[in-house]
């Protein structure tokens, strides 16, 4: 079976990949996203026209309709360049990164002024992210405060680390790097599906 030749003056479009595959828009869009209720033998045949044809999803326009980023925030902490240049933060931001990109999102770096009220709910306000990971400055009592203020409203936030009387999700954190990494992105990813379900207004975090 072959398939037509679209003008390359023309952007192609999901309706056009659906005319070719012969069958509707709704299940090209599902088998471009990798959807299980399609057979694999199709997703690949649609796959495989989208490729062809230099077919390339709009994921901001995807993204856009779904409500959600598929990035997450990585928040680190704000106690000055000499921990930042930590071996083992380091270490630690690397190891995040890998168990988020796993997952098939991205990840976007933050840095904020742990001293400035309000801060992390600004970030959440900005609606870049999906959910929150976070690398705090555990000495610091005022962003201990925050992150237990900011939990009471906004729930896919993990922090790496725990401390006496939080109201926030923390890991023990440890020397084991992709372990605590794998652990606070398997927490952050079980709470994303539970605000799939019941998303918190954004306007609630004031």
């Amino acid at each position: 079976m072959t398939t037509e030749t679209l003008s390359t003056t023309a952007p192609l479009k999901m309706a056009d990949i659906a005319r070719m595959a012969g069958v509707s828009v709704s299940t090209v869009s599902r088998a471009l996203a990798g959807s299980p209720l399609i057979p694999k033998p199709l997703r690949d045949k649609i796959a495989a026209i989208a490729e062809e044809h230099g077919y390339v999803v709009n994921q901001a326009a995807r993204n856009l309709r779904l409500k959600r980023t598929r990035t997450i925030g990585l928040v680190l902490p704000d106690d000055g360049d000499r921990k930042l240049r930590d071996p083992h933060l380091l270490s630690m931001m690397g190891a995040l990164t890998q168990a988020v990109f796993k997952r098939g999102y991205e990840l976007l770096v933050l840095k904020t002024p742990a001293k400035r009220q309000g801060a992390l709910k600004d970030l959440v306000r900005s609606q870049r992210f999906d959910g929150m990971l976070v690398l705090p400055d555990t000495t610091a009592k005022d962003q201990h405060e925050a992150l237990s203020d900011l939990a009471r409203y906004y729930a896919p936030l993990v922090v790496w680390g725990r401390l006496p009387d939080q109201s926030y999700c923390g890991v023990e954190a440890s020397t084991a790097t992709d372990e605590n990494a794998e652990e606070m992105v398997d927490l952050l990813f079980q709470r994303l599906d539970r605000e799939k379900i019941q998303p918190t207004p954004v306007e609630q975090v004031d």
